[in-house]
Order: C-alpha cells, then sequence, then structure tokens
C-alpha cells in the first residue's frame, strides 16, 4: 500500500506557480512516481534487514550456546583433535546434524511466517504455527539440546553433558516463566488454543483443532 498522500487541488497549484499546465502535470508525475519508487525501495530493503539481524542472532545465540561455550567445556581454551575416529564418533555426529536441521528451519519459520528473530528482543509479530511447530511449541529448543547432547557424545565429555542438561533445565524456566505469559498477552486466545493442542517439549502429531 503507498502512502495516503493529500492531493492539492490543480486550480490552487496553478495558482502558486508560473508554470503551465503542462509543466505541472509533468512535475506532479514525476514526484509521484518518486514516491512509488521510495516505497518500493523500502519494501525489498525490509526482508534484506530481516535476513541480515536472523543471521547475526543465530551466530550469537545459538552459536554461542552450541559452538563457543562447548569449545571452553571440552578444550579449556585449548585446540585439540580426536586422536582417532571410531564408529562412535560417526553415530555421535547424527544428534548434531538433526539438531543444526532443526535449528535452521527454526529460524527460517520465524522470518518467513513470523516476520522476526528468534531473539526475544526482536521476537516474530506473528504466532508461528507451521512446519515443526506444529509437532512442538519449542522445536528450536530441542534441536539445541540435541546438538549439546551429540557433542557429549563426539567428546564423550561429563561436563558438556551437565551443561546440556543445566541448558535445559534454564531454558524451561524461561519459557514458562516469561515466554508462554509474553505470547498469551499477545497473542490472545489464539495462543491458548496453540498450547492446548501442542506440547511443549515431547513431539506428537498435530491434532485437527491445532492452530
Amino acid at each position: 500500500m503507498f502512502p495516503c498522500i493529500r492531493a492539492r487541488p490543480l486550480a490552487q497549484i496553478l495558482l502558486d506557480t508560473k508554470e503551465g499546465p503542462e509543466h505541472v502535470f509533468k512535475r506532479e508525475k514525476n514526484n509521484a512516481a518518486r514516491l512509488r519508487l521510495n516505497n518500493r525501495s523500502g519494501s525489498m530493503a525490509r526482508p534484506v534487514r530481516l535476513t541480515l539481524r536472523s543471521i547475526f542472532f543465530t551466530f550469537l545465540l545459538p552459536g554461542t550456546v552450541t559452538v563457543v561455550i562447548p569449545y571452553f567445556v571440552v578444550f579449556g581454551g585449548h585446540i585439540d583433535r580426536l586422536e582417532s575416529w571410531t564408529l562412535w564418533h560417526y553415530l555421535s555426529l547424527l544428534p548434531i546434524i538433526v539438531g543444526a536441521g532443526i535449528l535452521f528451519w527454526c529460524v527460517w519459520d520465524f522470518a518467513v511466517a513470523g516476520r522476526g528473530t528468534l531473539a526475544p528482543v526482536d521476537p516474530p509479530k506473528h504466532l508461528v504455527v507451521r512446519g515443526l511447530y506444529r509437532y512442538v511449541r519449542n522445536p528450536m529448543s530441542v534441536g539445541v539440546v540435541s546438538i549439546l547432547f551429540g557433542e557429549a557424545l563426539l567428546f564423550w565429555s561429563l561436563s558438556l553433558l551437565c551443561y546440556a542438561i543445566v541448558f535445559f533445565i534454564i531454558t524451561h524456566l524461561f519459557v514458562v516463566l516469561y515466554e508462554e505469559p509474553a505470547l498469551r498477552r499477545q497473542f490472545g486466545e489464539s495462543y491458548e488454543a496453540y498450547r492446548r493442542s501442542v506440547p511443549r517439549w515431547l513431539p506428537h502429531a498435530p491434532h485437527e483443532s491445532a492452530v
């Protein structure tokens, strides 16, 4: 939609200028074209800004939780290499790959359907109930826990496993005490119907009554 512009009567325009009618028509036409171009440029810039914000917060939040902190937990700031890869190491990559796929899928749905990002300071403007959100209310957190669990198996690290458990407990408290009440206030009955139909953590097939 183009912005509403109060049209000036042609007689008033002609009185305010010494130009002839043909010059006035041409100038007003150019002004209207310029406004349409500016509006179109703004419409094209919004998806670009949303994409950049999504990429930034993905690296900042899940990147910190699944890469930076585990690196210091496992290696203590020193880069080590696995001496040899066994079948166990390769199997441990499965939850990491699955979790990463879940995470990026959710980021995409947040941007496309919700018009927002995963960051609490820049949340979706619309309730996202498509994709993996049809099966569980917090698939992004499930994906992050899956990545951490896979990393604990990969490095056979009890410390990393404890970190994954602590992360899940903190996330659960955040969801219950802050996120769900905030979504209830923002989306009202739509979120209540969604909450009744879709579980918080354990995925299952969506009900017909799901939003």
